[in-house]
């Protein structure tokens, strides 16, 4: 039997968990504080993050603005944190810098040997697997293989987690790899891909992608802290879709171009070198998760998709068929004038 509680470390008033949220003015962390907020587990929400505190907290939501590389740990002791997650990145293939993941990875477990939380969550990506060519479903022990970049330093950063446990092995370690995350909160490179008027795609037969709706992703890291279950879990809603599906839906102009073109397409949307993801990506099993901490997804791939562009109103129009058809190979292969 789970033990759905926050309560077992350390507490503030009431026996309430106080629960930390490295990244929290934003994204997955914002919406991690939100479901936090009206839990009646938790004591005091600790926020960590960059940029100045967010309109609309929480009362029990208090601030420290910190960047990647700053020390956080006397406030870490001070609140005597029960549980802390690091979600700065959301697992987001083309973040801005990610070359400060190691660097915020190492000031957040800095700030954990100081308070010895129970529970350490880690928010990593799925693109530590590497894009691969044949598209085999992969589970947690599948080999890492992520290339420079954002994947690199996420694989990097895991280690350090490791490391951080292997001295006390009382903690109980998640590292949470999402897929792709959509919805109105992320900004995301399949987000910043999505606002072109014209969306390039490689020639090569269009591949499948993975998606995970911005609310399944933060309940599932509400739900890993609850149960306390141990491991890494892969994240990724039930279903596929592709790249040209997803410019048709939102009415885009689907153009297919050589290797060499569909990369200037990605530097332009500032992922240098991370094309080959979207030309073999990987397809990731969530088994685990479902089976061990009983969690379960309220959208699939497609619903995800859908629901995130129904929550915008200007640049992602809304279509109500997913998969229409694709575009013809004359369109699909024309220079867009």
């Amino acid at each position: 039997m789970f033990e759905f509680s926050l309560t077992d470390g350390s507490s503030d008033v009431g026996g309430r968990a106080t629960v930390a949220v490295v990244g929290s003015g934003a994204g997955l962390g914002r919406l991690l504080v939100e479901l936090l907020a009206d839990d009646p587990l938790c004591g005091t929400i600790l926020g960590i993050d960059a940029r100045p505190k967010p309109l609309g907290m929480p009362a029990n939501y208090v601030h420290v603005q910190a960047g990647p590389s700053e020390s956080y740990a006397e406030h870490f002791s001070t609140h005597e944190v029960g549980c802390a997650v690091h979600a700065e990145f959301n697992g987001a293939l083309g973040a801005d810098d990610p070359t400060q993941i190691v660097p915020s990875t190492e000031r957040f477990l800095e700030a954990c040997r100081v308070s010895t939380p129970e529970v350490v969550s880690y928010v990593s990506s799925a693109a530590v697997y590497g894009p691969l060519p044949d598209q085999d479903l992969l589970y947690e022990g599948a080999l890492l293989q992520g290339k420079p970049g954002l994947p690199a330093q996420h694989i990097a950063a895991e280690s350090l987690c490791f490391d951080y446990v292997a001295h006390d092995p009382n903690v109980c370690l998640q590292i949470v790899r999402p897929c792709q995350i959509v919805g109105r909160d992320m900004d995301t490179l399949l987000a910043r891909m999505l606002q072109r008027a014209v969306i390039f795609v490689p020639r090569e037969p269009a591949v499948a992608l993975q998606l995970v709706h911005q609310d399944d992703a933060a309940r599932a890291l509400l739900r890993l802290l609850r149960s306390r279950c141990v491991g890494v879990f892969n994240l990724a809603a039930d279903g596929v879709v592709t790249l040209p599906q997803l410019a048709k839906l939102c009415e885009r102009r689907v153009v297919r171009v050589p290797r060499f073109l569909f990369r200037r397409f990605m530097r332009s949307v500032g992922a240098d070198g991370l094309g080959d993801y979207f030309r073999e990506p990987w397809l990731i099993a969530s088994v685990k998760i479902k089976t061990e901490a009983l969690f379960m997804f309220r959208y699939d791939g497609a619903e995800a998709f859908l629901d995130s562009l129904e929550e915008e109103t200007e640049d992602l129009p809304t279509s109500v068929v997913l998969g229409a058809s694709e575009p013809s190979d004359a369109e699909s292969q024309a220079t867009p004038t």
